[in-house]
């Protein structure tokens, strides 16, 4: 699973016009990392260009392309969803979402040394938007792999590589979980 693919980058384009294809609940996140586009990208110029917004029952998700002079790259802005709109319930969100990217930032840390494993790269955590930023993980989704490969009567070579790839995830998650804090 790779963190981050290199994509057609979108056009630098004048960013008021750009900005106003923004989601409008997105563009507070989405103004910050443009403004802190070498920090979270490497470039003090980045496209942003919005792909796909999906509502969950917890959080509302952005898919973006951020193109810079050199590239592009996929990212996911996630926004939590208060369950109620109190001072209490906002305070409670925030500090989930800095758990959110706490723990994104240790799998990845736990991960690096895992030959040919990796996680998401965390970009930006924004507790006041209760938002977080990562990278987006390139590759078939793992149900779409084994729907298609184990349908049937697979031929052992398939049930081989399917076993293969059933162990790299039992170990991902093995090297995940150790990531987790004692006692969770």
């Amino acid at each position: 699973m790779s963190s981050a693919g290199l994509l057609r980058r979108p056009a630098l384009r004048d960013s008021c016009a750009a900005r106003e294809s923004w989601p409008t609940r997105f563009r507070p996140v989405l103004d910050k990392l443009v403004a802190g586009g070498r920090e979270y990208f490497g470039s003090d110029e980045i496209a942003v260009e919005p792909l796909k917004q999906v509502e969950r029952p917890f959080s509302t998700l952005l898919q973006i392309r951020v193109g810079t002079g050199a590239a592009a790259q996929g990212a996911f802005v996630k926004i939590l969803k208060p369950r109620a709109d109190t001072p209490a319930e906002i305070v409670s969100m925030q500090r989930n979402v800095l758990r959110d990217f706490e723990m994104t930032a240790r799998v990845r840390q736990a991960l690096d040394g895992c030959e040919g494993l990796t996680a998401v790269r965390p970009i930006a955590c924004f507790p006041d938007e209760l938002a977080i930023v990562t990278g987006e993980a390139v590759g078939p989704i793992l149900s779409d792999v084994l729907v298609r490969g184990a349908a049937g009567w697979p031929r052992p070579s398939v049930v081989r590589e399917l076993s293969r790839l059933l162990n790299r995830v039992g170990t991902w998650l093995k090297a995940a979980q150790a990531a987790l804090p004692e006692g969770r």
